[in-house]
Order: C-alpha cells, then structure tokens, then sequence
C-alpha cells in the first residue's frame, strides 16, 4: 500500500515539475516538483527507503533527497556535522538496561498475569 503511495507522490510531482505551468501551482506544488526523472537506483532507493518499509508515513521525492543528502543536518559550532556515537551509545545503554530489567523482573510477572482470559 505504501508502495503504491510513494510512486503515485512522484508521479504527481513529476507532472507539476515537467507538464504544468508555474502559475497554475499551489505553493506546495511548486515546492515540491520535480523537473528531472530519477535514475532507476534513484527511484528504487526512494520506493524502497528505510523511513517508509513498513508503517510510513509517506514523504515527498524532494524530502528524502533532501534528507539522503543531509540538508535538515544542524552542524555543530565548528561547522561539522554532529557525530552519531553519543546518540548511538545512549540508545545501547538503554537497550543493555531494559535487557537488564526484563531479566530481573521477568519471571516475576509472566505475560499471564496481563493476558486475556477467554
């Protein structure tokens, strides 16, 4: 369903990029047409994108070559894009504690004490 979502988002930015005329564009029309036709890894890439495997939601085509391309990226002070191992090391913290209470507290509380008796 997604899949057929994202290829009918750049088919419609495709016609407002190549076959209408500017004026006849909304502003988001205008923001998000597309002028030249991806490449095949282009348009499978976009079709096939982690943000969109499963749930969604769907971006436009010039969303998620801006974000493939880090535009939405805030730079540090220096200039340099911010690094992803502190973010990284937090979220493996959280998950190590998480594995931690689980195991602790797992037996305690089996899932039949929260599931439905029917």
């Amino acid at each position: 369903m997604f899949r057929s979502e994202c290829i009918t988002t750049l088919a419609f930015s495709l016609h407002d990029g190549r076959v209408k005329k500017k004026e006849e564009l909304s502003e988001l029309q205008k923001r998000e047409a597309i002028i030249e036709l991806p490449s095949l890894s282009e348009y499978v890439s976009f079709i096939f994108n982690f943000q969109t495997a499963l749930t969604g939601p769907v971006n436009f085509y010039s969303d998620y070559l801006a974000f493939i391309d880090g535009v939405h990226v805030v730079r540090t002070k220096d200039g340099k894009e911010p690094s992803a191992v502190g973010a990284s090391m937090r979220k493996l913290a959280e998950s190590i504690l998480y594995l931690l209470i689980i195991a602790q507290f797992g037996a305690t509380y089996p899932p039949e004490l929260i599931a439905e008796k029917e």
